[in-house]
């Protein structure tokens, strides 16, 4: 009877099953043992067994527990749990039966693709599922947005409450000729030299250097817009130290910026602190736009910092803004913007809304001193508020389709002139082909086909530095292999040599 009764113990029983057997086995031996009349001992040691059941099933649970809530955890780092792997060596088609249910447990769209994986790689036939629309398709937003045929819509108005020119900035003094950067930065309070600020400088260094290489005088201004603390840290002679290399070149950048104002004392609206899918944060685009409404200029040349001159550019004003109230080169994606998207995020918009590409504003010369070029810039900060804050219905990548709708909406009363591609270029042309600014991030001064090899070239030296990498990662892993092996047989040697002793 106690060789029955302890046999049963490792099987995998429920508790109340488990109970009622411990149970009858103590009672058994009890009466057993009063027959022999030697209850004391025989009974303790069936209590004694009785306890190391129950701390054996506890265990049993507590282990279970555990093993769930690995394979829940391997399941969110979208790796396959334990207990699955283990199914590797019973037959594949069993694997992928498992792969299919903890995917369907967890939630996890990794683990099905892993089974699908397998069945692929053992020739069974993987049945397609409808996928969502890729994230380049966009549906119309609202009903009420639908352009409307272009006989009912011969004049666009503007929005109620939108394209008002506020007191503070029908105030600001303008004169002359100028260039306008912005610096804008994520965190102005971070105790470092700023890489936006000297960069910004280089630039307008580099247009100073253009017109004295033509023996011209420079009578441009100017002007970067930035926040505060960044600027004081770069002015800080303690602070900014040969730590960083931008203090090293700033106290000869600096005097190429005739003005500096800072976004701190701009009364800026609200805007959403960030959205999906955007390039940047919201904040960033709003910031440029208030720069370009305080600009001190009448003419303003407004450019990233990425912006570089080829030659004195004076003709970007005398030629292309000589006649008109904006100068501007259109986008290389037309609809970039809106992806793909060509009709309007507002009611009231005509067919022919669908025709008008965006802009490239890196890159855009304003009349900043004409009032109607001001309320373009206000209709433009409003209409991009309302479109970055509504999170629900409109999807945008930045404040190119804003200002779409801003300058399609006072075209009428506006004059555009539009700057060839070669003359303010983009990644296709370069100082070598006879552009007079040239809008992109590296070597500028090559012409475009130059440009095309010279990126294949570097890309090709990734790519082996890449595979470099990649190999060292592997020589290393089996190395590591290779010395785990070692210690382990180096170990069973020693285990052996103490069973021999």
């Amino acid at each position: 009877m106690f060789v029955h009764c302890v046999q049963f113990r490792s099987a995998r029983l429920s508790t109340r099953t488990l109970c009622c057997e411990s149970l009858r086995c103590v009672f058994a031996l009890f009466i057993n043992s009063t027959m022999r009349g030697v209850a004391g001992p025989q009974v303790a040691m069936a209590v004694a067994g009785l306890l190391a059941l129950f701390v054996l099933r506890e265990l049993y649970l507590v282990r279970s527990i555990l093993t769930d809530i690995e394979a829940t955890l391997a399941a969110t780092r979208g790796q396959l749990p334990t207990r699955v792997q283990q199914f590797s060596e019973q037959g594949s088609r069993q694997q992928t039966d498992v792969l299919d249910s903890v995917a369907n447990e967890q939630g996890q769209q990794q683990l099905k693709n892993k089974a699908e994986d397998v069945r692929r790689d053992q020739g069974q036939k993987v049945e397609k599922v409808d996928q969502p629309p890729a994230k380049s398709q966009f549906q119309q937003p609202l009903p009420e947005w639908n352009l409307l045929p272009d006989s009912e819509v011969p004049v666009v108005q503007k929005l109620q409450g939108e394209g008002i020119v506020s007191a503070t900035i029908r105030a600001v003094e303008r004169s002359g000729r100028g260039v306008l950067f912005n610096a804008v930065h994520r965190d102005p309070s971070a105790q470092k030299a700023s890489k936006q600020i000297v960069e910004a400088a280089r630039a307008a260094k580099r247009m100073h250097q253009a017109f004295v290489e033509e023996g011209k005088e420079n009578t441009l201004g100017y002007i970067i817009f930035t926040e505060r603390e960044p600027w004081e840290f770069l002015n800080d002679p303690v602070k900014c130290r040969s730590l960083w290399p931008e203090c090293e070149e700033w106290g000869e950048l600096k005097q190429y910026f005739t003005h500096v104002q800072f976004y701190d004392d701009l009364h800026m609206q609200r805007v959403i602190e960030r959205r999906e899918r955007f390039q940047t944060w919201p904040e960033l685009w709003l910031k440029r736009i208030y720069a370009t409404l305080h600009s001190p200029f009448e003419e303003t040349l407004v450019v990233d910092s990425d912006v570089y001159a080829c030659e004195s550019f004076e003709a970007l004003f005398d030629v292309y803004l000589s006649e008109g109230h904006v100068a501007i080169t259109k986008a290389p994606a037309p609809f970039g913007c809106s992806r793909n998207y060509k009709g309007a995020f507002r009611s009231g918009m005509p067919d022919r809304y669908q025709e008008f590409t965006e802009r490239n504003l890196g890159l855009q010369v304003l009349k900043t001193g004409d009032p109607k070029v001001i309320e373009l810039v206000s209709l433009f900060k409003d209409v991009y508020l309302r479109q970055v804050n509504d999170t629900e219905h409109v999807s945008i990548g930045n404040d190119q389709s804003a200002f779409r709708e801003a300058l399609f909406t006072m075209y009428p009363d506006l004059v555009e002139s539009i700057i060839p591609p070669n003359i303010g270029c983009r990644h296709d042309a370069g100082c070598a082909d006879g552009c007079l600014v040239v809008h992109r991030h590296q070597r500028p001064e090559l012409s475009g086909a130059e440009y095309d090899k010279w990126k294949k070239e570097q890309n090709k030296i990734l790519q082996e530095k890449k595979r470099a990498q990649e190999e060292a990662k592997l020589q290393e892993q089996a190395k590591a292999k290779e010395a785990d092996a070692q210690n382990a047989g180096d170990d069973d040697d020693g285990t052996n040599g103490d069973d021999g002793e």
